[in-house]
């Protein structure tokens, strides 16, 4: 059997207690892209299930990182002490004025692993996924420091270029990325910046 197909990273998540398999996705992409630093302050967005927040918790020392998610964190990772939580909706207009108000200013890292409700409709998901990108990519613009890092989850489509091509604009490099241990079949991708422009 092939070592990276979906029930092998499902059953690894299980034997190593993560609450998901997410954690393995995140875990990948900065093994190969550098993303996390040990002292970063990390804005996680889309983080209910707590993979991307676990992994991140475990990366950084002197650290900190803010998740951010309409349903409630995983109780085991919001426990843990550099790992802070706000129930709310990236769309809210007031996001980044409240995420300010509660004391934190610049990122050194924003994660979204940000998923739209599928409908099945191929087109539709494609689309409602393209649109939560660009809100991710709309708040780093607005919260991520000079040289910080950036990954977003996308679902394969016709936008993908475009949305490549917007954030070339904002990042010295811009890589397209899709993990192993992403599900057979699935089509999510990521969209990794790194060293955000002035």
């Amino acid at each position: 059997m092939n070592k990276y197909t979906s029930d092998y990273f499902s059953k690894k998540a299980s034997e190593e207690n993560h609450p998901t398999r997410s954690y393995y996705k995140l875990e990948e992409i900065d093994r190969k892209f550098h993303i996390i630093k040990r002292n970063d302050t990390i804005l996680d967005l889309g983080s209910s299930l707590g993979g991307w927040t676990e992994y991140s918790s475990k990366k950084i020392n002197d650290g900190k990182i803010l998740s951010i998610d309409l349903i409630a964190l995983d109780i085991k990772v919001a426990s843990e002490k550099n790992v802070y939580y706000m129930q709310k909706n990236i769309n809210d207009i007031d996001i980044i004025d409240c995420i300010i108000k509660n004391g934190w200013t610049y990122f050194d890292v924003i994660i979204s692993d940000l998923s739209p409700s599928t409908t099945g409709i191929k087109s539709s998901d494609q689309y409602q996924s393209f649109e939560l990108s660009k809100r991710a990519l709309d708040m780093a613009m607005g919260i991520l420091k000079e040289k910080g890092n950036f990954v977003c989850k996308i679902f394969e489509s016709e936008y993908v270029k475009e949305y490549t091509d917007e954030s070339k604009k904002y990042f010295s490099e811009v890589k397209n990325f899709r993990p192993k241990s992403t599900r057979q079949g699935s089509k999510e991708m990521y969209i990794i910046g790194k060293n955000r422009l002035r």
